[in-house]
């Protein structure tokens, strides 16, 4: 834990904070980089065998599904862990007198949904830049099955960049998954803020997010789900439209809203309660 003496009162610079609060989650945060990096790489070489590619972007497409599943998990254990063992040993309370409260949450927010996009991000494009120039080539020799694979490629969401310009369709899929967890952060940024246990804050934006990919699909709209939206592959391009990626991402933050209400406004609850 950063010693309080380390925190001069007056250097409360909005800089200086950042800085000091990426400090403090630096070797949880290096660790989930590192696996992260192997996840990218290892899901390449899993999916490889038993399907039939049209080429490298496709291989890499297909590595969504499994991210879809754990990306809640990258964007929130190796960050949010933090604030919870801030306000379990007083720290956070004895930063008020150091710093001003709204600039010092805005900070940890910051940096916080900063390490959150920049780790799905991380991902998500080494996965692309690995299947699109250093991974052997996994298209199909066969004239038939090719034929057939690029076909549904092409009808699939973007068809056309992901045959012609697949870095750039894939660099612009990857700032998009970078959005939908800083939302997914949030979500688990305000939970720690409010619940004292480590473990229900760390599983339960995963929790949610597998909730309503599982409600979705039982009343047959999984097309409005945050996994749809996260994974563009599996939308043909006459199902898609902007309000049905935003639909999830914008009713998580109804319910962060939601959440904050009934802790701060009911409850009567602050951050610096333990």
């Amino acid at each position: 834990m950063m010693r309080l003496e380390s925190i001069k009162k007056g250097n409360d610079k909005m800089s200086y904070l950042i800085k000091l609060e990426f400090k403090k989650i630096q070797p949880i945060y290096l660790i989930g980089l590192i696996v992260g990096i192997i996840f990218a790489v290892s899901t390449l070489f899993f999916l490889r065998e038993g399907y039939v590619y049209a080429n490298n972007m496709d291989l890499w497409m297909n590595t969504g599904d499994l991210f879809t599943v754990v990306f809640p998990l990258f964007a929130t254990i190796p960050i949010i862990w933090q604030l919870v063992y801030e306000r379990k040993y007083h720290y956070i309370r004895y930063m008020q007198t150091r710093i001003p409260k709204k600039k010092y949450l805005i900070a940890k927010w910051l940096v916080s949904s900063g390490s959150a996009a920049f780790i799905i991000f991380l991902i998500s494009f080494l996965g692309l830049f690995i299947a699109l120039y250093l991974f052997p080539d996994v298209a199909t020799t066969d004239s038939t099955l090719l034929e057939q694979a690029e076909a549904s490629q092409l009808s699939g969401f973007g068809g056309y960049y992901t045959l012609n310009h697949p870095l750039i369709y894939g660099i612009v899929v990857s700032l998009w998954r970078s959005v939908l967890a800083i939302v997914v952060n949030s979500l688990g940024f305000l939970l720690a803020a409010y619940i004292k246990n480590l473990f229900v804050v760390l599983i339960s934006p995963f929790v949610i997010v597998q909730l309503e990919n599982f409600i979705t699909a039982v009343v047959g709209r999984s097309d409005l789900s945050l996994s749809y939206s996260f994974f563009q592959s599996g939308l043909t391009s006459q199902a898609v439209s902007i309000p049905k990626y935003l639909i999830s991402p914008v009713w998580i933050v109804l319910l962060i809203v939601t959440i904050w209400i009934y802790f701060a406004k009911i409850k009567k609850e602050t951050i610096y309660d333990v």
